[in-house]
This record gives structure tokens, C-alpha cells and sequence, in this order.
């Protein structure tokens, strides 16, 4: 019996996947923790979010990748067994004193204040720990690639977001993030 060439089979395929509309490829994975891997398209359109706007909507957007802004971290850190820490992202002036703002100030402070959990990967401990902590009082924003994780069986709607890295870097690999 003749075996069929290479090219054969490889137009086989092709024909057999163009007649199959059922047919899915499952996302590449990413290696280090069996997560979906991240498409160059969906890390060229992630939307931008700041915590005040985030606090709202942020449980409709489980599994998004997503663009979060922010100035400082609470100083309260909580390490977990693989190396990852827990903690929380906000923006500075919001504990400013706003007695002297305008009422239109104060408006901008209310949408703009409060605070997000967030989990921080191993590699990225280092740089989240350089992040000036709230009683320093900066003002320079951060803008961090993160995933928003729905907290399961919240009646809240509860979230905390996956912090994955400051800038997303293509290769022949894909998308990786970086710190």
C-alpha cells in the first residue's frame, strides 16, 4: 500500500477543516500557569480604566484584559505560597484633605477615589513594592495590564484584578508582559 505524501495530508486537512464549520482550535496556553494566552489584538485594544470607574463595572468584565490606572498602593501586602502578593491599588488623592475643593472638585474626587484588590505575580513583586505607598502622597499614575477575576458566588459583585505586567512585548512567542 502507497503511503500519501506530506503535501497530501496537508490538503486533506485544509479541505477537512473548510468543510467542518464545528471545527475549533483551542487557544494557545500560556506555559507558566495554563492560563489562556493573550492575543496581540486583545493587548492592542485594552481598554484603559481608573479605580473610581472600575469600582463600578468592574464585575462585568470577568476574564477582560484590561488597562488599570493608578497612583500609589496601600501599604498592607499579603504573600502568598507561590510567591505572588495580595494588596490593594488607589489613587493618592483621594485621602487628600478635599475640605478647600470646589464642588465640581469634589464631584471629580468622588467618581475618581476608592481602591481595587489586586493580585501581583511573583516576577512582579519587585517592581509593585517600588510603588509609592499612599502616605507618600505622590501624584505619578501607574498604568498596569491586568485581568479582571469576578470573585465566584459573590452576591456583591465583588472582583480583584490579576496584574500581568506594564508593557505587553510580541515575539515569534506571542504576547508576554514585562515589568
Amino acid at each position: 500500500m502507497k503511503r500519501p505524501s506530506l503535501i497530501a495530508l496537508v490538503a486533506l486537512t485544509i479541505h477537512a477543516a473548510a468543510q467542518s464549520p464545528t471545527l475549533t482550535i483551542p487557544p494557545a496556553k500560556d506555559a507558566k500557569d495554563d492560563k489562556p494566552a493573550v492575543t496581540q489584538a486583545e493587548a492592542q485594544t485594552a481598554k484603559s480604566y481608573d479605580i473610581g470607574e472600575l469600582q463600578h463595572i468592574g464585575s462585568t468584565l470577568d476574564g477582560k484584559l484590561i488597562k488599570i490606572k493608578f497612583s500609589a498602593r496601600e501599604p498592607q501586602l499579603t504573600k502568598q505560597p507561590d510567591g505572588s502578593v495580595k494588596g490593594q491599588v488607589s489613587n493618592t488623592f483621594a485621602h487628600r484633605d478635599r475640605s478647600f475643593f470646589t464642588t465640581s472638585e469634589n464631584r471629580t474626587w468622588a467618581r475618581e477615589s476608592g481602591f481595587v484588590e489586586v493580585v501581583v505575580p511573583k516576577d512582579g513583586v519587585e517592581w509593585f513594592t517600588k510603588v509609592p505607598s499612599v502616605s507618600a502622597g505622590t501624584a505619578k499614575t501607574s498604568v498596569v495590564y491586568a485581568r479582571v477575576v469576578a470573585e465566584p458566588n459573590s452576591v456583591t459583585g465583588a472582583f480583584h484584578l490579576d496584574l500581568l505586567g506594564r508593557e505587553a512585548v510580541t515575539d515569534l512567542h506571542g504576547v508576554h508582559f514585562t515589568w
